[in-house]
């Protein structure tokens, strides 16, 4: 598993396998999977907009939409506000502004929304799409010497807020 890193070829058939997988869950067919995901991650979904039946797809629900309040904005001191990981940003400069804030860094799983949410209420001031591949979240891929976190296709973004600077 240790060479996983180390083989470009490996790495272009997970990337590859990916896609694959991203087409087919966006087909109407996808949908019948959603209720048994549902069930077996305990997904709380009286915290989203329509329920299992109104997705057209597999891909429909991982981009579902919280509903208004489901998850609150976070308070000044809370210590769940962030982490400094420096290396997600890619960029030296941007990371020298992180030296006195915080950096948050969030992860999907696959029971996650795949939504951008903010975790502080502010104005974005700017943002940095970070190309990558897409590997997934398996024990493959966790298993490796891969940094999937720093490989992967990634928005970084800077939110300018009253309550954080």
């Amino acid at each position: 598993m240790d060479n996983i890193d180390e083989t470009g070829m490996t790495r272009q058939l997970l990337h590859d396998e990916n896609i694959h997988e991203g087409r087919q869950e966006a087909d109407s067919k996808s949908k019948d999977q959603i209720k048994s995901f549902v069930d077996f991650h305990d997904i709380k979904m009286n915290e989203f907009q329509g329920d299992i039946d109104s997705f057209r797809s597999y891909n429909d629900f991982f981009i579902r939409k919280l509903k208004h309040g489901a998850r609150p904005i976070a308070a000044k001191h809370d210590p769940t506000v962030g982490s400094c990981i420096g290396k997600l940003l890619d960029d030296e400069e941007k990371a020298k502004l992180c030296a006195n804030g915080a950096v948050a860094s969030f992860r999907l799983a696959p029971q996650d929304y795949h939504r951008y949410h903010s975790p502080v209420r502010g104005k974005v001031d700017w943002l940095k799409e970070i190309d990558g591949t897409y590997y997934g979240v398996d024990p493959t891929v966790r298993n490796s010497a891969l940094d999937e976190l720093c490989m992967n296709a990634r928005t970084a973004l800077c939110i300018k807020s009253d309550e954080f600077g």
